[in-house]
């Protein structure tokens, strides 16, 4: 379970402290790094690029897990060191699953980004202590009808992308950050209908602060007990302190 914790940190650190990453030719610079991160791919280049690492990264299979209100597919990326593109297949392994959601608000869009630079450091032959150690699930963007209304007012706190970020609500304008007890969306729905299938152990879910000002610094926050079920409260006093000191090692 300890490594499920470090995983989830590292997993979206693609420049690890570890300082393993193969080098980046110009061809494979994901879409944000070749606008200097002024913007964030749109779906479409998203989906594109997604296509281009399934050729070249036979451990990772692009499909799609529904349809949004709009009529977008929902994209799944699977990273599978044994090719486990099914849930029965990795289940049926002694490593655990771990789903990555990004983009649950369409303007923040950090985590796919990110994911993007993993997968590609990945592809080009780094990063191969992932694949021994567990199978990845990553949705790109899960709000994608949110992600294609892009701005740069759409979140005026937020620093960049400058030349435009997603819209927070769906097509429909609901929030797909307050839709996981309702489900009254087709996105929340199919969600849970892959969560069911897949089982993973572990779940991320990516965010943006969206500009906050505090007068204090926050590096990490984690409910406790009593809101957390006593049980996960003990699991991360015990992983949490661990966890930490590796990623500021």
């Amino acid at each position: 379970m300890k490594r499920l914790a470090v995983l989830a940190v590292l997993a979206l650190a693609p420049a690890a402290a570890s300082g393993e990453r193969a080098p980046v030719a110009g061809e494979w610079l994901t879409p944000a790094e070749r606008m200097d991160y002024q913007a964030t791919p749109s779906y479409d280049e998203t989906i594109a690029f997604l296509r281009r690492l399934e050729r070249r990264l036979p451990e990772m299979k692009l499909e799609f897990y529904g349809t949004s209100a709009a009529g977008r597919p929902l994209p799944l990326v699977i990273l599978s060191a044994e090719q486990a593109f099914t849930p029965e297949a990795a289940q049926a392994l002694s490593k655990p699953v771990v789903m990555i959601q990004n983009g649950i608000h369409g303007g923040e869009i950090d985590g796919k980004d990110a994911t993007l630079l993993l997968l590609r450091d990945v592809a080009l032959g780094g990063r191969r202590d992932l694949l021994g150690a567990a199978t990845l699930l990553i949705l790109p963007v899960y709000n994608v009808d949110g992600h294609e209304r892009v701005s740069p007012f759409n979140r005026p706190n937020q620093n960049g992308p400058e030349l435009g970020m997603g819209f927070r609500t769906t097509a429909d304008g609901h929030d797909l950050n307050r839709d996981y007890l309702k489900l009254v969306t087709p996105e929340a729905r199919q969600l849970v209908q892959l969560v069911n299938r897949w089982q993973p152990h572990l779940f991320v879910d990516t965010h943006v602060t969206d500009g906050v000002d505090l007068d204090w610094v926050i590096t990490w926050a984690v409910p406790e007990a009593p809101l957390l079920a006593a049980p996960v409260d003990r699991w991360l006093q015990q992983n949490f302190p661990p966890m930490l000191a590796a990623v500021e090692a």
